[in-house]
This record gives C-alpha cells, structure tokens and sequence, in this order.
C-alpha cells in the first residue's frame, strides 16, 4: 500500500491487516485517506448542506414531500452512524502523521 502519510499506532496496523497480518488486540482503526471513508465524509458535507438549506424551512411549514422526508430520515441515520465511526477513525496530528492510538482518537 502506497501512502503519502507514514502511519503511526494502530493506523498502521490497520493497513498492515489488509495484507494478512491482524492488528494489535483485534482492534481496528479506520485510516482518514482510504476512499470509502472520504466517500462517507462527502455524504456528510452534502447532508450539512441539506440541513442547513431545509431546517429554516420547517419554521414556515412548508409541506414535505415523501423523498424529503425519506432525505431526512436518511440523514438522521448517517448522523447516528457516523458518531461511533468517528472514534474509530485515525486523524492527522500536527506533524502531518496520522495517529491511530484508540487513546489519542477519543
């Protein structure tokens, strides 16, 4: 794997476990720069947007439509998910490294 960033912790384990090799405790941490995890990131900026746009709108009681509201039980789905996801992700500390300590991440 091919990393602009050097890996610290159980980053680095994390990325080690994709080549057969288990990372410490069985713990998994997800890195910041895979794809899919950049992915969920963008859903989550796009969802801000939504937000952001739609919630002043409810002050006026503008009536939903079912893909509104199926937007917005999405979104409240995603938000409930993304918490817990959020303390398994590695970060990228001050010196550009990315940390993957459990401790450090929470």
């Amino acid at each position: 794997v091919a990393q602009d960033k050097p890996l610290v912790g159980m980053a680095a384990a994390a990325v080690a476990n994709t080549h057969g090799h288990r990372s410490p405790k069985g713990r998994c941490v997800i890195n910041p720069d895979m794809p899919l995890r950049v992915l969920w990131d963008l859903i989550g900026f796009l969802s801000i947007i939504y937000e952001s746009i739609l919630l002043p709108l409810h002050f006026f009681n503008i009536p939903g439509s079912p893909t509104m509201h199926g937007i917005e039980l999405f979104t409240s789905v995603f938000w409930t998910i993304d918490l817990p996801i959020n303390f398994i992700t590695a970060y990228t500390d001050s010196t550009g490294r990315i940390e993957g300590n459990p401790t450090k991440i929470a």
